[in-house]
């Protein structure tokens, strides 16, 4: 389907003290010989070394949610790592979903509500590379995408395919990136032809478009689900990340890096090419999530707390830029995902 690379420092480097945590935890191996599946006679167990026992999701207890209830998935560092929550629009109701001594974050909705998935470090018997996690909406019946863990590669920010048979990723190759997607059905790791470097790739609602920041972390680029039709969307003087399509399509969101290293949201109009620059703040804005109808969008902003280091808080405002709203105090809240 498509590949990433990285002279991306820019969008790997996450400000987020979770993710900063997480990602000094987990050393990867440099890139190696690698079936698109599960290198040759590899054996390594899903799970943790001897002696090391993993909660089970199955073993949570599941939230009291039903599936469309409207829900935003977010990460915490509120228990001093990174673990996957939800909670209601408002900010009610929280709900934790993880609780294993692995840090989880980056977490995605399928398109149907039911299921979610997020990165977690899996053990391949000597490290703990990032892969990709699915559970229930409610907490229950947590398994990975893949049976094996690989041996040099890294898997980072999920996003499914509308129809849930896929999940779109970025792999992570030693220092570059590459645009992969996840067979759900047998859990096969494939890339398009031509492949593609990049980061942080989405979906849009009909299955038919991915939008993606390009190899120097400074582009938007769009190709088709086929990997087909590449085009360049936006290009900036300065990183550019988490970019996503608008429920109807018309619109990409993105956020930018200024050149005094703040961080802001902007939109795009694909029809007219306008940009708008929706928060101003001097704080970091950033992880930008469209609500289901495009009405609202969520965001993580470490604008309300002024101790160093910084530490992010969840916020809604309109798709123009007004009524920001803080909905979630607690520092350490960052990454929201609203569902579809």
């Amino acid at each position: 389907m498509f590949l990433l690379s990285s002279s991306a420092a820019g969008p790997r480097s996450r400000r987020y003290a979770g993710l900063l945590a997480m990602t000094a935890a987990l050393a990867l191996a440099a890139c190696g010989t690698e079936d698109s599946f599960a290198p040759a006679g590899e054996t390594l167990s899903s799970e943790g070394p001897a002696g090391t026992n993993m909660v089970s999701a199955a073993a949570m207890t599941p939230a009291p949610a039903t599936v469309g209830t409207p829900r935003i998935l977010f990460t915490s560092y509120r228990t001093g790592k990174s673990d996957v929550y939800t909670m209601d629009p408002s900010g009610a109701n929280v709900k934790q979903l993880t609780t294993t001594p692995n840090h989880d974050g980056e977490p995605a909705w399928s398109l149907d509500h039911k299921q979610i998935a997020f990165i977690r470090g899996r053990w391949n018997g000597t490290n703990y590379p990032f892969d990709v996690y699915i559970m229930n909406y409610d907490g229950s019946n947590g398994h990975w995408a893949r049976p094996y863990a690989a041996s040099s590669w890294s898997f980072r920010e999920p996003s499914w395919s509308p129809d849930g048979k896929r999940i779109v990723v970025r792999v992570e190759m030693g220092l570059s990136n590459f645009l992969g997607w996840i067979d759900l059905a047998t859990g096969a790791v494939k890339f398009s032809n031509p492949s593609y470097e990049g980061t942080m790739p989405s979906y849009d609602k009909t299955g038919q478009r991915i939008v993606y920041i390009g190899k120097t972390g400074k582009t938007i680029e769009q190709i088709n689900a086929d990997g087909s039709g590449h085009k360049v969307r936006y290009t900036s003087s300065t990183s550019v990340l988490h970019p996503s399509f608008s429920p109807d399509g018309q619109k990409i969101l993105f956020e930018r890096i200024l050149p005094n290293f703040n961080r802001d949201i902007f939109v795009k109009t694909l029809a007219t090419g306008a940009v708008q620059r929706l928060t101003t703040s001097p704080g970091s804005d950033g992880n930008a999530t469209w609500s289901p109808a495009g009405t609202q969008i969520a965001f993580a902003s470490d604008r309300d707390t002024p101790t160093i280091p910084k530490s992010f808080q969840i916020y809604i405002m309109s798709p123009t830029g007004t009524n920001q709203v803080r909905i979630k105090t607690n520092s350490g809240d960052w990454e929201p995902s609203w569902s579809h």
